[in-house]
């Protein structure tokens, strides 16, 4: 008697498309859950954490960082004491009472010209930097408020969260924060805030410039003179304003904004 017949199979001869298709579906679905699932996680996770975290994180990056990459402001304090009120009043215009607290930190350096926050509070601010500006107050003013977006949205904070989600989450909602402290100095350090995160920002620094009655136009000349200075690979420190340098979109954005009437 003879053998029955194979049973066909759709995958013989190379028809592997339903694989295909299968890995194309879950390569899309590890996009999806990346670029909004965990994103979104994250924001639920930061909700549940509290500001000490915030303040704990900035601590010690910023201890990390001084005497090595940081050292003590060579500036003269009448000029700290200068571009500290700009920026105050510029919150005060924009923000009143309900301005976020900030800690203004002057530093020198092996960053160069640059500015970066910190979870918690503290912006950081290099004596070359304020050497680049000049005068120009206007452009202090839009660079920290800038900084100063960073810290409102906790931006710092929530990098961490999203870059340690799936070993930290559960941590941090039973309130066990000693993961995340342990390792948050050097993802600040090495992982650079996301496109949306620099928009934020970049938006944030146009509204406190207009609360105080100064143009965005200020941030295309810093970004110029940025570009100039020709910072080469950036500062070493990835969440500093240098190591994310402006593109034609953002340079774009804080145009139309200086030439749009205000609201």
């Amino acid at each position: 008697m003879d053998a029955p017949p194979p049973l066909p199979n759709k995958f013989d001869h190379g028809s592997t498309w339903p694989l295909a298709i299968l890995g194309a579906s879950i390569v899309a679905l590890a996009v999806a859950a990346y670029g909004y699932g965990i994103p979104l996680a994250s924001r639920l996770v930061l909700a549940a954490v509290p500001m000490s975290v915030d303040r704990a994180i900035g601590d010690l990056f910023f201890e990390s960082m001084s005497g090595s990459a940081l050292t003590p402001s060579r500036l003269a304090a009448p000029e700290q004491a200068r571009l500290r009120a700009a920026f105050d009043r510029a919150l005060a215009r924009a923000d009143g009472a309900d301005r976020w607290p900030t800690i203004l930190e002057f530093r020198a350096g092996a960053i160069g010209p640059n500015a970066f926050a910190l979870p918690g509070g503290r912006i950081v601010v290099t004596d070359e930097l304020v050497s680049l500006v000049g005068a120009r107050e206007d452009v202090m003013v839009g660079v920290l408020a800038h900084e100063y977006g960073h810290v409102k949205a906790r931006h710092g904070v929530r990098m961490v969260a999203q870059s340690a989600l799936l070993r930290t989450a559960t941590s941090l909602l039973l309130g066990d924060y000693s993961a995340v402290l342990a390792g948050a100095p050097a993802l600040l350090g090495e992982q650079a805030y996301s496109r949306d995160f620099e928009r934020d920002a970049d938006v944030e620094s146009v509204r406190v410039l207009r609360a105080a009655g100064l143009s965005p136009a200020a941030m295309v000349s810093f970004f110029e003179r940025l570009a100039a200075k020709d910072l080469g690979s950036g500062s070493g420190i990835a969440i500093a304003f240098a190591s994310h340098p402006a593109d034609a979109e953002r340079v774009d954005f804080f145009k139309r904004a200086a030439e749009a009437p205000a609201r």
